[in-house]
């Protein structure tokens, strides 16, 4: 009777040995089998840049290398990686190597039909003619060009007047604008800037003792 008491005694405590120990483990189990996700971020939408607007007029210029649609030239709303028009001395100012520029005017009353953006040079004689598009804002009208000489002249600095003129003729806004690159290259052995296409700056004629690239036979910019 005592042998089968402390049998029992035995099957009791082991029992209760394995419960303390497996619970534990059981926990540790469910903890690793169910681990916290990680909160989700929100990636920020790029914001369009703050447009200058210049006696109502607006430009903005999508860089070289863009991915340019239709979409992007029918709209009067600049996207995210737009170079804005800027005041550089009072005069509105373009950064150029672009893939298209797009001029925004907003007038104080209704553009008329047949309303065109000029671009003219020293003579004042227009070399480039667009219509304006209507755009979504009352009385604006706007238009997308994708112009060499205007997207990526092939000058270090160029400065045309831009006009916004009637099918009659009459001025609605007028302005020297300049467009030039956003860098300046090193000087060539003369203090004039290098090529802009090419970058390579002209040999200089024969040199005399008093010239100042004398004796430099191959002078770089």
């Amino acid at each position: 009777m005592k042998q089968k008491a402390v049998a029992v005694f035995v099957v009791l405590a082991m029992f209760v040995l394995l419960t303390a120990f497996a619970a534990p483990a059981q926990a540790g189990q469910s903890a690793q089998a169910t681990p916290t996700a990680a909160p989700a971020v929100a990636t920020p939408t790029p914001a369009a840049p703050e447009l200058v607007d210049v006696n109502g007029m607006k430009a903005w210029c999508l860089p070289k290398g863009s991915v340019i649609t239709k979409g992007q030239l029918e709209t009067d709303a600049p996207p995210a990686n737009a170079k804005a028009m800027r005041l550089e001395k009072d005069i509105p100012t373009l950064i150029t190597v672009n893939d298209a520029c797009t001029f925004l005017y907003t007038a104080s009353k209704a553009i008329p039909e047949g309303t065109q953006l000029q671009i003219a040079d020293g003579t004042n004689a227009p070399w480039l003619k667009v219509d304006l598009t209507a755009g979504t804002q009352a009385n604006s009208g706007y238009a997308a060009v994708q112009h060499g000489y205007i997207v990526d002249p092939p000058f270090w600095s160029v400065t045309y007047t831009v006009k916004v003129v009637t099918k009659d003729g009459t001025e609605l806004w007028s302005s020297p604008m300049v467009f030039r690159r956003g860098y300046e290259p090193g000087k060539c052995y003369d203090g004039s800037w290098p090529d802009p296409v090419t970058w390579y700056c002209y040999y200089p004629p024969d040199a005399h003792p008093w010239d100042s690239w004398y004796k430099f036979e191959n002078p770089k910019p």
